[in-house]
């Protein structure tokens, strides 16, 4: 092959790749643009939960969204604490029904027990150990555990934030995190072998351009950061 052919070769892969490096420019300066909207929706939608004296300011050791996200549950955890509510009075009917048929067989028996610091019948608390006249202890007792979980639930209920909040949160959150993976590496410092690279995994199996495996391809070969460093992670 002669030496004008290789270079003209050469040039065509340079336009090549020079077409190729600008369409991912293009690509990262519109994620980028759609990350920093996202940002900013999710900065207001924090501040509509709780103010910032509340949730703190981004930093590296603190990410406001998340703190924002934390008082924020929805109305199926709520619902499952009711459940689990219904099941531990039902549990603590069944047990005191138990404790009195115990109590009728063998309080009056002995209490020799108590001297091997078990109680008639050699009962432990199957939470703590503690030797108990009928399990569980008090502090772990179906009753005591519903009546706390009733005060959690009352809890959450004066909190005027519902699911559609948590629901729209979520949805921010997963775009937030695609893009980021894709606008994290920063696409132009790819050198020519890395750019043939992605590109050929692009065109081997179909990638749209903002996948995060294609993305990751990148990553690996850049020294790009994410773009929540230092505010962390997301809401």
């Amino acid at each position: 092959m002669s030496e004008q052919m290789m270079t003209a070769e050469r040039l065509v892969e340079v336009e090549r790749l020079r077409a190729s490096n600008a369409e991912l420019e293009r690509v990262s300066d519109e994620a980028l643009a759609e990350r920093d909207a996202l940002h900013d929706r999710l900065d207001e939608m924090a501040a509509a939960v709780a103010p910032i004296e509340e949730i703190g300011e981004h930093s590296s050791h603190n990410d406001p969204w998340a703190n924002a996200l934390d008082l924020i549950t929805p109305a199926a955890e709520v619902e499952q604490m009711r459940a689990r509510v219904a099941e531990l009075e039902a549990e603590a009917d069944r047990l005191a029904t138990d404790r009195a048929r115990w109590m009728n067989r063998y309080y009056e028996e002995s209490r020799t027990y108590w001297d091997a610091e078990l109680p008639p019948g050699g009962e432990c608390c199957a939470d703590c150990g503690q030797p108990v006249e009928s399990e569980p202890c008090p502090e772990h007792h179906p009753a005591t555990v519903a009546e706390r979980l009733r005060g959690r639930i009352a809890e959450l209920e004066r909190r005027p934030f519902g699911a559609e909040v948590l629901r729209m949160a979520a949805g921010e959150t997963e775009k937030l995190r695609r893009f980021e993976r894709v606008s994290g590496p920063r696409w132009a410092a790819l050198s020519s072998e890395e750019l043939r690279e992605a590109r050929l995994l692009e065109q081997r199996h179909q990638m749209d351009p903002l996948d995060g495996a294609f993305a990751e391809l990148a990553i690996r070969h850049c020294s790009g950061t994410g773009i929540n460093e230092p505010a962390g992670g997301g809401l």
